[in-house]
């Protein structure tokens, strides 16, 4: 019986669709993480005091969660709420479970990988930076040009981890 199951054609094409949709939910949730998860960690380094609280409190609350209760409470929680189910939000992402879990997955995503990055920018050398600006950059450009990409090649083995 078990060997016939195994040669089945049905279940084959059943975890591939299933394989489809594990990578595609990964790829997206991870593409926006990483997203949500840089600006995350630039408001927390270069922002001010508040912005920085604001952004060390959605890191601190969104990894305390357990990702399961967060699916159920934008699964089952947040469609309770009726200005969800009449705006633009429902449409797009409560109205189907695939949209619900690339919210709760990026969400969670985004937490960690702002600390990752974080880290990554930490490790950016002073002297660097101050190069950046001896030769004029503005601190703009000097994030952008100098900083981040210095900061993604220290965080990728972290990010790959995630």
């Amino acid at each position: 019986m078990s060997e016939s199951l195994f040669f089945s054609t049905t279940l084959w094409f059943s975890i591939l669709r299933g394989l489809q949709i594990t990578i595609l939910l990964t790829v997206l949730s991870m593409a926006f993480g990483l997203i949500l998860g840089t600006a995350l960690a630039l408001v927390r380094v270069y922002g001010s005091a508040l912005a920085s609280s604001v952004a060390a409190t959605y890191i601190f609350v969104f990894r305390g969660i357990p990702l399961l209760i967060l699916l159920y409470f934008l699964y089952y929680g947040a469609p309770q709420i009726s200005f969800l189910r009449t705006g633009l939000l429902w449409d797009v992402l409560f109205s189907s479970a695939f949209g619900t879990c690339i919210l709760a997955f990026s969400l969670n995503n985004a937490a960690y990988l702002a600390e990752a990055v974080r880290g990554g920018i930490l490790t950016v050398k002073k002297g660097q930076i101050e190069a950046g600006f001896a030769i004029g950059l503005t601190t703009r450009k000097v994030i952008s040009r100098i900083t981040l990409p210095i900061a993604m090649r220290n965080c990728l083995s972290q990010i790959g981890n995630e």
